[in-house]
């Protein structure tokens, strides 16, 4: 069973978060969204409050789309939009080649990558989860000094010293205890996107993205060239960050704002 908030009035948009994160990364763009959109923002497994998938299932990018489809079969809810970053952009796009959703926004999706840049992204997510967990004890503390909060989430944010603190604490406490981290990782190693989506997609990236480069968003233009692409201008790999309004924005255009 998955760990889900929902809010606000409209058709149900469902917000999936990146590996090692939860729910709490998209907090600054819900107030955003709630006035058009029913939000559910979820933790998917092993993240957040979720319980991790069970050791003979191996969370692979189809896989994850496969949980959080039964989710919504389980909530009843079904013609709906969904959002994902990072490895959250993978699920959305899984998701756009089945019938349950009418319309899907990757937000710097994996599944684009070579060789030579997961094994860069993957390293740079395994140095952030050691730093979590070691610095677990005292994170409360040096979050919230702005020049640390640069130092640690400059490969992340394009501007890491906007983040609120508790944000900071929040995200370093979700890196720190995804318990299905490791496994998530090898497996997002192995996927890449393949197929043709049955609703509409919308992909945004970063042109400051530093761990899924702004060159991964060329190879999603030439396999899906039915996508509508949206650069997002002085954004990082999470943009929800960076720039909360605009993001907003390529997710309520994307679905449809009056929809």
């Amino acid at each position: 069973m998955l760990a889900w908030d929902s809010e606000g009035d409209g058709p149900a948009l469902i917000l999936i978060h990146g590996t090692g994160g939860s729910r709490a990364a998209w907090d600054p763009v819900v107030p955003l969204l709630t006035p058009h959109r029913r939000v559910f923002a979820i933790d998917l497994p092993g993240c957040g409050s979720s319980p991790a998938l069970s050791a003979e299932v191996t969370p692979t990018v189809p896989a994850l789309a496969e949980t959080v489809e039964r989710w919504m079969i389980e909530q009843d809810l079904g013609g709906v939009h969904v959002a994902g970053n990072s490895l959250g952009g993978g699920i959305a796009l899984e998701m756009a080649k089945g019938q349950l959703v009418s319309t899907a926004t990757a937000l710097s999706p994996i599944g684009f990558f070579n060789a030579r840049e997961f094994f860069y992204g993957s390293a740079s997510l395994r140095l952030t989860r050691f730093g979590a967990r070691a610095l677990s004890p005292v994170s409360p503390v040096v979050f919230r000094s702005r020049v640390f909060r640069t130092i640690a989430l400059w490969q992340a944010l394009a501007k890491p010293w906007r983040m609120p603190a508790e944000s900071a604490i929040s995200g370093a406490r979700a890196m720190a205890t995804a318990s299905d981290f490791g496994r998530g990782v090898e497996a997002a190693g192995n996927y890449r996107f393949s197929g043709k989506p049955a609703a509409p997609v919308t992909i945004a990236w970063g042109r400051r993205d530093r761990i899924l480069f702004w060159r991964q968003a060329e190879r999603a233009r030439r396999l899906l060239p039915d996508a509508r692409f949206v650069p997002l201008d002085g954004c990082g790999h999470v943009p929800m960050t960076d720039d909360p309004r605009l993001v907003a924005e390529v997710i309520l255009s994307g679905s449809g704002r009056d929809s």
